[in-house]
């Protein structure tokens, strides 16, 4: 796993006017770990795909700590596939949840036929009654 900064202050500017990059990863652990070991607050993570403003010292720092220097353009091309990434996974996710949920049910309604056949048995023995005298409507189980 890598953890990249992008050369973004060459050509961007925060709101307070500073040159500013972006630190992000492969992984949000790896991301959160690198931003922490240069002093960065969590609270200055910013979403989707996720990444951190630094300015030139915090650049420096996670250079130093072994991030990977990329340009602006690499940096869009991997959080593009970071972010597609993210959303195989999450279709992913939500797919084996579905059939797991489909399964679920199957096995549900499956049981229940199950029990209502039994029953329905139960009633016919003890009542005496054929499946052809019950299904003509001659009775039916309490």
């Amino acid at each position: 796993m890598t953890i990249y900064v992008d050369n973004a202050h060459l050509y961007l500017k925060c709101s307070l006017n500073v040159p500013t990059s972006h630190l992000f990863a492969d992984t949000p652990e790896e991301l959160h770990e690198m931003a922490k070991r240069i002093g960065l607050d969590r609270s200055a993570f910013q979403g989707d795909p996720g990444c951190y403003d630094v300015n030139a010292t915090e650049r420096a720092d996670a250079i130093r700590l072994g991030a990977k220097e990329v340009t602006k353009d690499e940096a869009f091309k991997l959080l593009q596939s970071l972010k597609e990434a993210k959303k195989r996974s999450l279709k992913e996710a939500r797919h084996a949840r579905g059939t797991a949920a489909k399964n679920s049910r199957a096995e549900w309604l499956m049981g229940e036929r199950i029990t209502r056949a039994l029953a329905l048995t139960a009633f016919l023995i003890a009542s005496g009654m054929t499946y052809k005298a019950h299904a003509q409507g001659a009775g039916d189980p309490a």
